[in-house]
């Protein structure tokens, strides 16, 4: 199994599962000195919606349990809509 670093993700339901892709983000340069965004999926994760149920709560559990021991972890999503930018 490969091991990869996700840094944006998407979320698409259906009647029966969860569909979550994960995506890695670099940065390019062009020539002309503008910088693009390229994404490239790095994994691909379909659960059911009861396994997706139960997977929220335990990750839900996990970062308090983080935020506990360490400190708040950063809101993305308010970052990016300070700075304009859509959402994860």
């Amino acid at each position: 199994m490969s091991q990869n670093y996700a840094c944006e993700f998407n979320i698409m339901m259906s009647l029966f599962d969860v569909k979550l892709k994960f995506l890695a983000v670099d940065p390019i340069i062009q020539a002309n000195g503008q910088t693009i965004e390229v994404k490239e999926e790095v994994g691909n994760i379909t659960l059911s919606i009861p396994i997706a149920k139960q997977f929220a709560k335990k990750l839900r559990e996990a970062i308090e349990s983080y935020e506990t021991q360490f400190s708040e972890i950063i809101d993305l999503d308010a970052i990016q809509n300070a700075l304009g930018k859509d959402s994860v």
